[in-house]
C-alpha cells in the first residue's frame, strides 16, 4: 500500500470510521468494509468483505457502483467441507454404544469430553494440546460438541479423577461378573517409514524392527477408560 493511502485510511479512522480496508492490486488501490464473525460450525473466525470502492491519488475515494461489474468483487468462497475418517469413526463410535449412557448418568457435565477423548485415546498416545484437531478428523456419528481445549480437558480430568461416585457407576458395569472376557495379545512388523504408530519394543519373537502391538477382546469398551484413566494408548 502506498503511503498516501495509508495517510487516507488513517485519516478516516481518526474520523472515526471503522472497519475498513484496503487492497492493492498493481497501482490501483480498492477499499472494503472487512469484518469477522464466529461459525460455531467450524469452531473459528471467519472473515467477510464487501466492496466500496476504489481510491484514487487525485480524486479520493470514488464509491462503487452495484452494477459495474468491472470492479473487483469479493467472492464467497463455497462452505466446503473437511474430509473425515469414517471407517474408524464408525468402529469406534459403535464400540462405545454401550458405556455412552453410563458416561451420561455419572458424567453429566463431563461425558462428551470423556467420549472423544476416550475414543482419541485408543487409537494412540495423543497429547492434550492435540486431541481437538484430532477430532476434527473424525466422523461425527453423534454430532455431539465436545469443549476439547488443553485447558478445559485438563479441569476435566481433574474432576473425573475425584468424583467417585461417577466412576462407580461406570466400573460397576465393567465388573459385572456375568460377562466374560477373552483376549490375545499379539503385533505386527513394518519397516515402512508411513507408519508413525510402528515402534520398536518387546516382542515374544525378540526381533528388533519397529511393531504395532495388538490386544483383541471379546468387549472392546472395557479397555476405554481404563487406558483414558492411564493415559495411555492399547496399540
Amino acid at each position: 500500500m502506498e503511503p498516501w493511502a495509508k495517510d487516507w485510511l488513517e485519516a478516516q479512522r481518526n474520523k472515526g470510521v471503522k472497519c475498513l480496508e484496503i487492497k492493492q492490486r498493481g497501482e490501483r488501490h480498492y477499499v472494503y468494509h472487512s469484518t469477522t464473525y464466529w461459525d460455531r460450525e467450524q469452531r473459528k473466525a471467519i472473515k467477510t468483505s464487501k466492496y466500496l470502492g476504489r481510491l484514487d491519488r487525485e480524486a479520493g475515494f470514488i464509491e462503487g457502483k452495484k452494477e459495474d461489474t468491472s470492479q473487483p468483487k469479493e467472492t464467497a468462497l463455497p462452505n466446503v467441507r473437511s474430509i473425515t475418517e469414517y471407517g474408524n469413526s464408525i468402529l469406534l463410535h459403535e464400540t462405545m454404544k454401550d458405556i455412552k449412557p453410563l458416561l451420561m448418568k455419572g458424567f453429566p457435565g463431563n461425558w462428551e469430553e470423556i467420549y472423544a477423548l476416550s475414543m482419541l485415546r485408543v487409537t494412540g498416545n495423543v497429547p492434550l494440546k492435540r486431541v481437538e484437531s484430532s477430532w476434527q478428523k473424525l466422523y461425527n456419528v453423534e454430532s455431539i460438541e465436545p469443549d476439547l481445549r488443553p485447558k478445559n480437558l485438563s479441569d476435566m480430568l481433574h474432576t473425573v479423577g475425584v468424583n467417585r461416585e461417577g466412576q462407580g457407576v461406570v466400573f460397576r458395569h465393567l465388573l459385572d461378573q456375568s460377562q466374560q472376557l477373552v483376549y490375545d495379545l499379539s503385533c505386527m512388523f513394518s519397516r515402512s517409514m508411513s507408519i508413525s504408530q510402528a515402534e520398536k519394543g518387546y516382542n515374544k519373537d525378540k526381533i528388533q524392527v519397529p511393531q504395532i502391538n495388538i490386544l483383541i477382546e471379546d468387549s472392546l469398551q472395557k479397555m476405554f477408560l481404563s487406558f483414558l484413566m492411564a493415559g495411555r494408548s492399547p496399540t
